[in-house]
């Protein structure tokens, strides 16, 4: 909230999600698809339902709450730059 958002109804809140496997790597990789495969290889990364997920949660609450932030990573995921690959970790051994 902003001093000029507080006391009205208006609610904002930042959703910041970890890797989600959308097409966006397709985009990004100029349509190269075992590219963009690639990025989410080994580790169970979130869906595009996880973080609408958390847009309804954050809508649907009283109207006295406030959800500021919600933070979503996978559970292999523990920050932008630091990604566990239990999956492909498993085929090495």
């Amino acid at each position: 909230h902003t001093p000029l958002q507080v006391g009205t109804n208006i609610r904002v809140t930042v959703i910041s999600p970890g890797a989600v496997q959308t097409e966006f790597s397709l985009v990004r990789f100029n349509g190269d698809a075992e590219r963009a495969t690639s990025v989410y290889k080994g580790y169970n990364n979130l869906l595009a339902q996880d973080v609408a997920d958390n847009v309804v949660y954050a809508a649907t609450r009283p109207s006295r709450v406030q959800i500021a932030e919600i933070t979503v990573t996978s559970v292999h995921q523990s920050g932008a730059k630091y990604t566990a690959r239990p999956f492909l970790e498993s085929q090495q051994q």
